[in-house]
């Protein structure tokens, strides 16, 4: 099983560089990582999030583990390494710990990315059970009022605590797995805290600190999240007074070769910047993965990253190919 997983990561890279060297979708294998939205529901009310906005042009709601199951069981002979959410707050789907469980048993890669907030003891102690491989923790603050800047409706104090919690427990249990990781989203008001979010990472145990720089939809001159700070920022001043991303807009992108998306309801989205689920190119629960991710849409979809990503209005925002 892990050979076939391997000898795919190889078809699928090598199908992508020819892709991108030809200028015409050649797809060899399947993806290997996926993201499953386990929930798009969520506790706070981030500004530039679908969830915390509640702003979704789409159905909503909690992924049934008995989906989760059928998709697992499609996706297995390929899938290394799976995210167990995409909008919303992974810890509200009350299956989670199961989900995570079931994955593992079939030889995936499990990670989740969560602010915290239901983390309390029986869920860590859940987490830790399901041999979950990666606990990715939003923090992007060094204090209650530096946090909830961002993290609307958040609770400072408490994410510290589980985080401390579920590194005591993970220590007692003798655990290598997961690894617990701080990722420190930068805006302008935490810009010249970078430093600071580390000292408390280590004071609290956690294995590492990811920063990330942020993903603003508002662009306008009257947007205060947009760090000043240039190597902290997706985006540039224009003379037109609005900020564009720092990006040439390639006209590549390996994640719509190594990576797909699952929605909550089953369908199948080629990109993580596609929140509403706009280019659905099908859905699992009346169709074969390996067909859709081969169909005449999402091969089109391949085409069109080929020779003219810009004109493909979720690229716009995207990370791939900034300066």
């Amino acid at each position: 099983m892990l050979i076939y997983k391997y000898i795919n990561v190889f078809k699928i890279i090598l199908s992508y560089w020819l892709s991108k060297i030809l200028k015409k979708p050649i797809v060899w294998g399947l993806p290997f990582a996926i993201s499953i939205e386990s929930t798009t529901k969520c506790n706070l009310s981030c500004p530039e999030c679908v969830s915390g906005t509640n702003s979704f042009e789409r159905p909503t709601g909690n992924m049934t583990f008995s989906l989760f199951k059928k998709i697992i069981d499609k996706i297995k002979k390929h899938t290394l390494y799976l995210t167990l959410n995409f909008q919303g707050e992974p810890l509200i789907n009350p299956n989670i710990d199961k989900m995570i469980k079931y994955a593992t048993k079939k030889n995936i890669l499990t990670v989740i990315s969560t602010n915290a907030h239901f983390l309390d003891n029986k869920m860590a102690i859940n987490i830790l059970n399901s041999k979950l491989h990666k606990l990715i923790i939003s923090l992007d603050g060094t204090n209650e009022t530096e946090y909830q800047k961002y993290r609307v409706g958040g609770n400072y104090n408490l994410v510290i605590n589980n985080i401390i919690e579920i590194v005591k427990l993970k220590q007692k249990l003798k655990l290598n797995r997961p690894k617990i990781i701080i990722q420190f989203l930068v805006f302008k008001h935490n810009q010249n805290k970078v430093s600071d979010i580390y000292k408390i990472a280590k004071q609290i145990g956690v294995d590492g600190v990811v920063i990330k720089t942020a993903q603003i939809n508002n662009l306008n001159d009257n947007n205060n999240l947009i760090p000043t700070i240039n190597k902290f920022s997706r985006y540039r001043w224009l003379k037109s007074k609005k900020y564009s991303i720092k990006s040439n807009f390639p006209n590549y992108c390996k994640r719509i070769w190594f990576y797909s998306i699952i929605s909550w309801d089953g369908k199948v989205i080629p990109c993580c910047f596609d929140k509403n689920a706009k280019y659905e190119m099908g859905n699992i629960n009346n169709q074969g993965f390996s067909e859709i991710w081969v169909n005449e849409k999402y091969q089109k979809y391949r085409k069109t990253i080929l020779t003219n990503r810009k004109s493909i209005d979720i690229c716009i925002n995207c990370s791939e190919g900034l300066d």
